[in-house]
């Protein structure tokens, strides 16, 4: 999940792997369903994931997947703490830099 406050758009993703991070992504089934706070995440073949954007701040987070066979699982995700940073910071490659952001740590 990420929010754009310039944008006011929450974006939410769903990805689904074979083996855990680096390995095979998946796209589900039909019937199988990914819902974000009880709306329906569309699949996008490019992104090889379930994603859905809302024109606003979402500060409560519930997934829930359910597969072929009826079963439920579900992920409340915990509210994430809000960062700031300069949005004018160039980063180079030719030198180390510290990035820092106003907030608490994350």
């Amino acid at each position: 999940m990420f929010y754009s406050l310039p944008d006011v758009i929450t974006n939410t993703r769903a990805t689904f792997r074979f083996g855990g991070i680096g390995e095979t992504m998946l796209k589900l089934s039909n019937p199988a369903t990914v819902t974000f706070n009880g709306v329906k995440l569309l699949y996008n073949s490019l992104r090889v994931a379930h994603e859905k954007d809302f024109f606003r701040f979402i500060d409560s987070e519930t997934f829930i997947y359910t597969d072929l066979d009826d079963n439920v699982i579900t992920n409340v995700m915990p509210f994430i703490n809000e960062i700031r940073y300069p949005a004018n910071d160039t980063i180079s490659a030719s030198f180390s830099f510290f990035f820092t952001w106003q907030g608490l740590s994350v």
